[in-house]
């Protein structure tokens, strides 16, 4: 298992920078909060009561309305969006359907569907010619795509329409950067964080631009302030660990790239997860931590698991007996269908530490194969009572108890790609 995840879940966040996450009461707020029951938590937090003023500010009228406007970015939390926001299609009318539209769109274009995403965005201009937020969706997909004078067309349009919005000025800036016209993208990040100082992407943005002129304290500070923001914003990160590395400081630049390995691994982003592991060996060769996040993110997306068990192996190599490692390897054993040495792997990752709940819920799952299923049932139960959390976490890995009908799922068939976010980067 990769090891920024473990540490993360002992309460004590991995990252290098001060990634303080300080959420306004919005309404994508208001939709996460409850959208999955979790009003009795956040009671117990203290924070409902803003919730709940954020969501009277935004009326939600139906549970498929709260799917179709999820901003999670999961794939299956992707491909629920858009089934949510279909099935609303069919009686949204005026505005609301235009609203839908443009939410399908941003989750058609987070899985890679330009074309789906491009047909919805026109559909709500077509309705609403004005409609600056579908003008800046569809500037993205140009964007996206690399043609820079038609979203520059659409950004400049949403920004006549809404000029108190910091949409448009923080993509068109996006759009200037990758020209090289760094003083205008300047202008318009400066100016997108004076309209909405609370949105992380234009501080991002601007680290970028600093980024690229070589400035990296000023880099840092601005990543710094986009993730305070937003944790989970993987091209800041990202950017964090590149501006380290211009500075010279290595070990803060691999753990961010590992950082960022572990976002993109949390959103099932698991090719871009692999890139991140690779620039971070790439700036320490033979990282023996990397290494291993690689191993598992193969191993969990179950491809090109020769190569994952080579990392493990080398991994193992360099830093012998080391329980996240003999986990991964472990996982690569069960995704070859080679039970019992799955079972033996995790038997020697929890000697090594007994209470690694994932190790022990996956060798309860891996029993059960062998036909052991009592002993797999005890083992399943002693990783729930050390994480309530570590069932739903693997079935979103596609692993469950329940053997899968038929043959065992091909190896090399694993998740691309996912954008990791909706603004421009």
């Amino acid at each position: 298992m990769p090891e920024p995840r473990r540490e993360s879940k002992g309460g004590g966040s991995s990252h290098v920078l001060p990634l303080y996450a300080a959420p306004d009461a919005t309404l994508g707020m208001c939709v996460v909060a409850l959208a999955g029951g979790g009003m009795r938590r956040l009671a117990v937090l203290g924070v409902l009561a803003v919730l709940l003023a954020a969501c009277s500010q935004h009326p939600v009228r139906s549970p498929a309305m709260l799917a179709c406007m999820n901003p999670l970015s999961a794939r299956s939390a992707l491909q629920r969006r858009i089934e949510a926001c279909t099935s609303l299609i069919r009686t949204a009318k005026g505005d609301d359907l235009g609203m839908v539209l443009r939410e399908r769109a941003g989750a058609y274009r987070l899985t890679g569907n330009a074309a789906a995403a491009l047909q919805d965005l026109n559909q709500a201009l077509a309705l609403r010619p004005t409609d600056a937020e579908a003008l800046d969706g569809r500037g993205l997909i140009y964007l996206d795509g690399g043609d820079l004078a038609k979203a520059t067309a659409d950004f400049n349009q949403a920004i006549r329409l809404q000029p108190g919005g910091q949409a448009g000025y923080n993509n068109r800036g996006a759009v200037e950067r990758r020209q090289g016209d760094f003083a205008a993208a300047l202008r318009d990040e400066n100016r997108a964080i004076e309209l909405g100082p609370e949105s992380p992407n234009p501080w991002a943005n601007r680290g970028l631009i600093f980024l690229a002129r070589h400035r990296y304290g000023l880099a840092l500070a601005d990543f710094a302030d986009a993730l305070r923001r937003d944790q989970t914003l993987v091209y800041a990160i990202d950017g964090a660990g590149d501006a380290f590395l211009g500075r010279g400081d290595v070990a803060h630049a691999v753990a961010a790239y590992n950082d960022a390995a572990t976002a993109d691994f949390d959103a099932q982003n698991y090719r871009a997860a692999i890139a991140e592991s690779d620039k971070a060996l790439a700036a320490k060769p033979n990282d023996p931590t990397s290494l291993n996040n690689r191993c598992w993110t193969r191993g969990v997306g179950n491809f090109e698991l020769d190569l994952a068990m080579a990392d493990c192996a080398l991994s193992l190599k360099l830093r012998p007996g080391d329980a996240n490692t003999l986990d991964s390897e472990a996982m690569v054993y069960f995704r070859e269908g080679k039970i019992d040495d799955a079972i033996a792997g995790y038997d020697a990752a929890l000697a090594k530490d007994p209470k690694l709940a994932p190790s022990m819920f996956m060798r309860g799952v891996a029993k059960i194969r062998a036909g052991e299923v009592d002993d797999g049932h005890a083992d399943i139960d002693n990783a729930t009572a050390l994480d309530t959390s570590v069932a739903a976490t693997f079935a979103g890995y596609g692993i469950s108890p329940k053997p899968p009908p038929g043959p065992p799922p091909a190896a090399g068939k694993g998740d691309h790609a996912l954008p990791s976010t909706n603004a421009a980067q």
